[in-house]
C-alpha cells in the first residue's frame, strides 16, 4: 500500500470498525475514541510503521481488496516463534466470492513466513459465516469462543 493509498484505506478502516462497535452497544463517542486510540497504537507511522504489512490486492487492473497484517510486538522480523495477526482483510463488496479472500490470507501467510513469523491469528464475528468458512478451509482453528447478548 502506497502513502497515497492509506488516508482512504485509513478512512475506510476506521468507519467499518467504528460500525462494529457500535452494533456492539458502544456509544459513538466510545466508539471513535477506540477507533483513533488504536489506529494511533497499532499504526503510529501509517504505512511505514515497523511491523505493520499493509497490501493493496488488484485483480485485472482494478484494486479488489486489501490486507493489514501486523507482527507482534510491533517488531519488523518476527523472532524466532514469534506470531503475525491479521487485523483486516476486506474485499470489495462487488468482487466478493471470486477467491479474493483466499488470495489475501495466503498473501497474509506468505509474507508473515517471510518475516519469519511461525503463527498467524485473526479475529472473526460468529456471525461472518462465509470469513468462517474460508478460514476453516485454509486450516484455521478456533482458539476461543466469545458470547454476546445486549441487555438494552
Amino acid at each position: 500500500m502506497t502513502e497515497a493509498e492509506y488516508p482512504a484505506w485509513r478512512a475506510q478502516e476506521r468507519a467499518g470498525y467504528i460500525a462494529d462497535l457500535l452494533e456492539r452497544g458502544v456509544t459513538r463517542q466510545q466508539a471513535e475514541t477506540k477507533a483513533d486510540s488504536d489506529y494511533a497504537t497499532l499504526l503510529p507511522q501509517g504505512p511505514d510503521t515497523p511491523g505493520a504489512l499493509l497490501r493493496v490486492l488488484a485483480h485485472g487492473g482494478t484494486d479488489v481488496g486489501t490486507l493489514w497484517v501486523a507482527l507482534r510486538a510491533g517488531e519488523p522480523d518476527a523472532a524466532e516463534g514469534g506470531e503475525a495477526y491479521v487485523y483486516a482483510v476486506e474485499v470489495t463488496e462487488e468482487h466478493r466470492g471470486r477467491g479474493h479472500g483466499r488470495t489475501l490470507m495466503l498473501a497474509a501467510e506468505h509474507a508473515s513466513l517471510e518475516h519469519r513469523a511461525r503463527s498467524l491469528g485473526l479475529y472473526v464475528f460468529g456471525g461472518n459465516t462465509p470469513a468462517l468458512r474460508l478460514y476453516e478451509s485454509l486450516g484455521y482453528e478456533p482458539t476461543e469462543y466469545q458470547l454476546y447478548k445486549p441487555l438494552l
